[in-house]
């Protein structure tokens, strides 16, 4: 699968219906060198929605200045109430549900969920 044919593809379309892209450039730039991480994000979907039914998923680029590594961050926007009870906890849960596949895919160093505050 070439670049251009990820980009199109029917599940990086269901990524950019469901989660929001800050700097699409970027992001769609990072997925197409990592594209197994199409798998992981569409996996994500229902237990972000199922743990987090308000929330926000936007996903964003993060640059480690030291090392020049990218990660790609799925920050999780959520209510005050939410952020201060319990989102670690329920963050842990779904990492833990999906390292397995994951370090599978070898994507485990290349996407992070990250908790926000709106």
């Amino acid at each position: 699968m070439g670049g251009n044919d990820i980009m199109d593809s029917k599940e990086f379309n269901e990524l950019k219906d469901f989660y929001q892209l800050r700097n699409e450039f970027k992001v769609e730039k990072f997925i197409e060198l990592n594209p197994n991480l199409i798998i992981i994000l569409n996996e994500l979907k229902a237990h972000l929605k199922l743990n987090f039914p308000n929330g926000e998923f936007i996903l964003s680029i993060n640059r480690d200045f030291e090392t020049s590594e990218e990660t790609l961050l799925v920050n999780i926007n959520v209510d005050r109430y939410t952020y201060d009870n319990g989102i670690m906890d329920m963050i842990d849960d779904i990492d833990s549900a999906y390292i397995k596949l994951m370090q599978k895919l070898d994507v485990i160093s290349k996407i992070f969920l990250n908790p926000m505050c709106s």
